[in-house]
């Protein structure tokens, strides 16, 4: 079944191009703005960075765990635009917002009152958990705007429009830098902040990204801001019904990644400050390069999500096989860069101490290596497999990759064979390995080709 070869041609490029570069772009621009974040911050002095580096990893569960939101609202939006179905994109956005709000509440209320715990969890030091508190409290509103803008977002690139929300993200990103350097440093009769001025930054940047964002919608009288409001008061059950089948285990499993990228954090902080904030240095360049392929994954589910969503499984099926084939060979490329780039980067940070810088640049040269073997996974699992739900195996892979074999691998050698920091990172890129070798014949087995809109959402194991 669909085993022909397939040839890049022009007109498919130009197509996946056109999808990827605007949701690249903002990616990039979203963790260079985290690049920027620490580069201010790294002026305060390592435990700050290790604060903000480890207080970021909380907030970068909580908006992954709102991503399964997003996502599935993504996947349905996707195969309703291959009939150009405006009503029911709407429906789905609200069905994605409902559910989001649920657990963002829950979640800022946690990170309102009980911050401390959140710090206790990576640091015994008492001024790191201190002030990375006070970080996490400053910016924790920042959940709660961040919700509307992923989930109107992802209907926007569902049906083509990739340009407005990375032009959006480019106004917040500048806003952010600019209210960075007033509410860190202080400006006229501002006070300085120090990190807590980080955080109220990020919260006014994502709201004026919000309002925009809606204006824009507005004033351009776009068909999305009409349906979506109607669609806040007008639900289909077998509607809702399908959403909950494919939000439910998307949000599961992306819960249990993302509790495992913060747990990776957690064992790093047992090996100490410099070690914790050598992860936070490294951190923005590692979303650096993954963003730079965001965009490829996110082309690659729209082109395939609209052919399922059209009963075009053979194009489907060549769509997803090109993408696999040119996102991991420019990823190589990516790698190369960030290699030579490194240096002349993290000489920015010198105000930090030298064993901090050194075993930074170590662990570069190893992400440097490693980039292409992400991104393969990263287009494998959400530009195809999840594209067509197959989210119970993609939620089986990662829990089974992430807990049973990085995770455990990692925490042996460090609680058993207290291992240097670049040794356990190494251990730790076990699981995209195993990923690798399991979705791959996943994909293989062709059980995602389907069109969700159409059907029952039947689980496939």
């Amino acid at each position: 079944m669909y085993a022909s070869p397939i040839t890049l041609n022009r007109s498919w490029l130009e197509q996946f191009w056109r999808l990827a570069w605007p949701i690249s772009l903002q990616a990039v621009l979203l963790s260079l703005l985290g690049l920027v974040d620490v580069l201010m911050v790294a002026t305060l002095g390592d435990a700050e960075v290790a604060a903000v580096g480890y207080a970021g990893r909380a907030f970068f569960v909580a908006i992954v765990i709102l991503n399964g939101f997003s996502t599935a609202c993504a996947i349905l939006s996707a195969q309703h635009w291959g009939t150009k179905n405006w009503t029911a994109i709407g429906r789905t956005v609200a069905l994605s917002f409902y559910a989001g709000l649920i657990f963002t509440l829950a979640t800022l209320a946690f990170m309102l009152f009980s911050p401390s715990t959140i710090m206790q969890w990576g640091s015994s030091d008492a001024h790191l958990v201190a002030i990375g508190s006070d970080y996490i409290r400053a910016t924790a509103l920042m959940i709660l705007f961040t919700l509307p803008v992923i989930v109107f977002e992802s209907a926007l690139r569902a049906s083509g429009n990739t340009k407005l929300p990375l032009y959006i993200s480019v106004f917040a990103v500048i806003a952010n830098i600019a209210l960075n350097q007033v509410l860190i440093f202080g400006f006229g009769s501002i006070p300085a902040m120090g990190i807590v001025g980080a955080g109220v930054a990020t919260v006014i940047a994502r709201l004026l990204q919000l309002v925009v964002l809606w204006a824009s919608l507005w004033w351009q009288k776009h068909p999305l801001l009409k349906v979506c409001l109607i669609g806040f008061w007008q639900f289909k059950q077998a509607e809702l019904i399908k959403y909950a089948k494919l939000a439910v285990p998307l949000v599961i499993n992306f819960s249990i990644w993302s509790s495992g990228v913060f747990v990776f954090a957690t064992l790093y902080g047992q090996l100490g400050t410099n070690a914790l904030a050598a992860m936070s240095l490294i951190s923005p360049i590692e979303g650096i390069a993954i963003s730079c392929f965001m965009g490829f994954s996110s082309a690659c589910s729209i082109m395939v999500g609209n052919k399922l969503g059209a009963n075009q499984f053979k194009q489907a099926w060549t769509d997803a096989r090109l993408a696999l084939l040119v996102s991991p060979i420019a990823a190589i490329g990516i790698g190369v860069a960030i290699w030579l780039l490194s240096y002349p980067l993290l000489n920015l940070f010198g105000a930090l101490e030298s064993e901090t810088l050194q075993l930074a640049q170590q662990l570069v040269l190893v992400l440097a290596a490693s980039t292409w073997l992400r991104i393969f996974n990263m287009v494998l699992i959400n530009g195809i497999l999840r594209s067509g739900g197959d989210n119970s195996f993609c939620l089986m892979s990662d829990t089974f990759c992430q807990w049973g074999v990085g995770l455990m691998l990692t925490s042996i050698a460090i609680f058993v064979f207290d291992v240097s920091l670049i040794t356990a990172f190494c251990i730790a890129l076990s699981e995209e390995v195993f990923k690798a070798m399991l979705c791959f014949w996943r994909m293989n087995q062709k059980k995602w080709l389907r069109n969700l809109t159409t059907e029952p959402l039947a689980e496939t194991n």
